[in-house]
């Protein structure tokens, strides 16, 4: 947010406690928060519709490693929905644990917090294919983000549509 301009991040947050939370505890997100004017959308769908808008670039840190199973379909549906024709997303899920094994699928029934939920790369793909969207799962960012955050075990996952103007990645 403290890259845009202001009135041009869009936030969905599927818990308004933790947002909440977050504006209330800490003051430089306050700051961010009324310099920015960001919107944000608080619903269990990751639904950017609201907005009105559609954008060249989603980024999801920290949702799909709490999501319950169900959610995933809504995220690339939502995902799908939001993203401009050449847009990109670049999402943190959880394949694989602290130690970099894969842990294939929970299918947790509900959100899980504080913990993790994980899927396998193939449910994902499979997810993604389903609304359109290619997905590439990009291992070097786990690598990238845990060299600034150590306890951030994310993988990461890139989402485009196959039929874009993008440069293949190389």
């Amino acid at each position: 947010m403290a890259f845009l301009e202001p009135e041009r991040y869009v936030g969905v947050e599927p818990n308004v406690w933790l947002l909440a939370a977050a504006i209330d505890q800490d003051a430089s997100i306050r700051s961010l928060v009324n310099t920015r004017k960001p919107v944000f959308l608080c619903n269990e769908d990751f639904d950017a519709a609201p907005s009105r808008r559609t954008f060249d670039f989603l980024l999801s840190h920290s949702i799909l490693s709490h999501a319950a199973d169900w959610q995933l379909d809504k995220f690339m549906a939502s995902a799908n929905a939001a993203l401009a024709p050449n847009g990109i997303g670049i999402v943190s899920i959880r394949f694989t644990d602290e130690g970099g094994d894969l842990q294939g699928n929970s299918y947790d029934k509900e959100w899980v917090y504080p913990g993790n939920s994980f899927f396998s790369p193939e449910t994902v793909a499979s997810a993604a294919e389903k609304e359109g969207l290619a997905c590439e799962w990009v291992k070097e960012y786990r690598e990238i983000v845990s060299a600034r955050a150590p306890t951030n075990f994310h993988d990461w996952i890139r989402l485009s549509r196959p039929d874009s103007d993008l440069e293949p990645r190389s």
